[in-house]
């Protein structure tokens, strides 16, 4: 997923330089607000509650149409790959999974679609002297695809 973050101000960016030139353990965490929440088998077991939710074949359809505007779209130099949308599923899932559901909502795979796709699109050089962003292709996409009932 690429997450839009902003750049750090002028006392963190040297702190993260000075953390790095140290080498940071995962016991030093703590010392920047962080802290560990699961373990090795915890993770792994949170993996395959997020493959056993379900989802649909008229919404494996929908994520596909996704998929394949992007490659469509007259904007858009190279669109996500089949990759892309195995990502996009397991993104689905498990936001289907953190709101404590069984199964996927077309509203699940709108939510994630555009941190998981956006830095998979390369744009053509026209659309980006434009102003255009993956994000807007994405929006374009979102609202022109049809949601199965």
């Amino acid at each position: 997923m690429k997450v839009i973050v902003s750049y750090p101000d002028a006392a963190q960016e040297v702190e993260i330089l000075r953390v790095h030139q140290q080498g940071i353990r995962v016991d030093d965490l703590g010392r920047f607000g962080l802290q560990k929440v699961g373990s090795e088998k915890e993770l792994l077991s949170a993996q395959e509650e997020i493959r056993n939710r379900t989802i649909r074949d008229e919404l494996l359809a929908y994520l596909g149409k996704v998929i394949r505007a992007t490659r469509e779209n007259m904007r858009v130099e190279v669109g996500a790959s089949p990759r892309a949308g195995l990502m996009l599923l397991a993104a689905a899932k498990a936001r289907a999974a953190l709101a404590g559901r069984n199964h996927v909502l077309p509203d699940d795979i709108k939510a994630v679609a555009k941190p998981v796709l956006r830095h998979r699109l390369l744009l053509k050089a026209g659309a980006e002297v434009d102003g255009y962003r993956p994000d807007d292709v994405l929006d374009e996409i979102l609202t022109r695809t049809e949601i199965p009932r």
